[in-house]
């Protein structure tokens, strides 16, 4: 029978969320051949990095990335008949699928019922399926290597902002710099005025948040390190230790969040607004979302 076959895109964190569902998907069909599809593709290239946990007979890499430009000229109105004609063909087409079942979209747990021996694909955001404490531990072993974490000082605060690929984009925009200059306010007034604040700066863009960060007139006696090494894995960890943690509107943030909640349980919890309603679909009774301050 033909691989059933999860399809990827995106970073580190949305890269986490596939594995999820493919874990799930080997655990409903253990006897199946289950497939990690990743593709490069998007806004911005997008590399695969998770190899720790995918087996290389199990992966495969489609390089779909393209930065070509659409061609202008005489032609134009022709490709767009093409084109409009292609799009209403493959759409009707994707509706067969879906509704047959050889084509199931994942984004919710409830979602998993869909499926049947037969399905041949799936593809979603997967960022809503809920998730357990023994599946965070299992990542959290083979792919940052942690079985627990230290501490790292009762004043640190780690920021993680994502600027670079949201800053040229219209639908969706980065974390305003003054929604992070209340928050930090806010964690360094639960610290107290009488220990001096670190604050570790993660971002795909750190030169331009540590710039944003420096206007803020609180952060003038505030030792700033950017953390901008190419070792995720480090900094994850570095984050998941940290006493406080602000994240904004990435998966990585939720994926620090979540495993803050298991390995650093007293830890503070920032994460904006428009993540809440993920957070409510991952976590369970055991960690609700009621940990986490929205800002």
């Amino acid at each position: 029978m033909p691989p059933l076959k999860v399809h990827s895109w995106g970073g580190v964190g949305s890269q986490l969320f596939a594995y999820l569902a493919y874990l799930r998907l080997s655990k409903m069909y253990p006897k199946r051949h289950i497939k990690f599809i990743h593709h490069t593709g998007g806004i911005t290239r997008r590399e695969f990095a998770i190899f720790d946990l995918v087996e290389r007979a199990n992966l495969q890499i489609v390089d779909d990335f393209s930065r070509r430009e659409p061609k202008v000229g005489s032609k134009i109105p022709h490709l767009l008949r093409n084109f409009s004609l292609s799009k209403i063909i493959r759409r009707f087409i994707g509706h067969l699928l879906k509704k047959s079942k050889l084509i199931v979209e994942l984004n919710k747990s409830p979602d998993l019922a869909l499926f049947r021996p037969w399905t041949l694909s799936t593809r979603g955001t997967y960022s809503n399926l809920s998730i357990s404490v023994a599946e965070l531990k299992y990542l959290a072993s083979h792919f940052l290597n942690l079985s627990s974490v230290d501490i790292i000082s009762t004043n640190l605060i780690c920021l993680h902002w994502r600027l670079d690929d949201l800053l040229n984009l219209t639908e969706k925009q980065p974390i305003s710099p003054h929604r992070i200059q209340f928050t930090l306010n806010r964690c360094r007034a639960e610290i107290g005025l009488s220990e001096p604040i670190k604050l570790e700066v993660m971002s795909d863009s750190p030169e331009r948040a540590l710039t944003e960060i420096r206007v803020f007139p609180e952060t003038s006696d505030v030792e700033i390190i950017t953390l901008n090494s190419y070792d995720f894995r480090r900094d994850i960890k570095r984050a998941i230790g940290a006493a406080y943690f602000i994240g904004t509107n990435s998966k990585i943030s939720i994926w620090i969040i979540l495993f803050r909640l298991v390995f650093n349980p007293s830890g503070k919890n920032n994460l904006c607004y428009e993540l809440e309603s993920n957070l409510d679909n991952l976590l369970s009774r055991a960690h609700p979302s009621s940990l986490i301050k929205f800002y």
